[in-house]
């Protein structure tokens, strides 16, 4: 089972099936987008530097995609950290961070199939928006 069948009863992952291939990239980069805006990432100069070469490019080079992975790693440690200190609201926040950002890191993987890519991006997304309306609002505008 992908961990996209998980959500919404296996909606969410009917939607990503009905994305045509061809749309699958669009889709990913709306999808992105959103889940910046919704999390305020758009500050943070790799995810600039990551959309710009993504679109302009069509690909993001390795050195970006280390400092990416390096900002969401940061995320991630800043969330044990405030686990372990009990601060509840500095958890989730740099939790919805990490989430987006593994979402950005997801849908710039050339190496995994778009299909899967926005499956797992969508995933991630809906973790990081605290729920699945955001991801069905993008996927609705794509899906045949």
């Amino acid at each position: 089972m992908r961990r996209v069948d998980r959500l919404s009863g296996g909606a969410v992952a009917e939607l990503v099936g009905r994305v045509a291939a061809g749309e699958v990239e669009d889709c990913l980069r709306m999808l992105t987008v959103t889940v910046i805006d919704v999390v305020d990432l758009g500050g943070e100069s790799v995810v600039h530097e990551v959309l710009t070469q993504w679109r302009e490019q069509g690909r993001v080079s390795p050195a970006t995609r280390s400092q990416l992975a390096a900002v969401m790693t940061r995320h991630e440690v800043d969330a044990a950290f405030a686990h372990r200190s009990s601060d509840i609201d500095a958890q989730r926040l740099s939790f919805v961070k990490a989430r987006a950002l593994q979402c950005l890191s997801i849908a710039i993987d050339s190496t995994v199939g778009p299909t899967e890519r926005l499956g797992e991006a969508a995933y991630e997304a809906a973790a990081a928006m605290g729920g699945t309306a955001g991801v069905v609002a993008v996927l609705v505008e794509f899906a045949g």
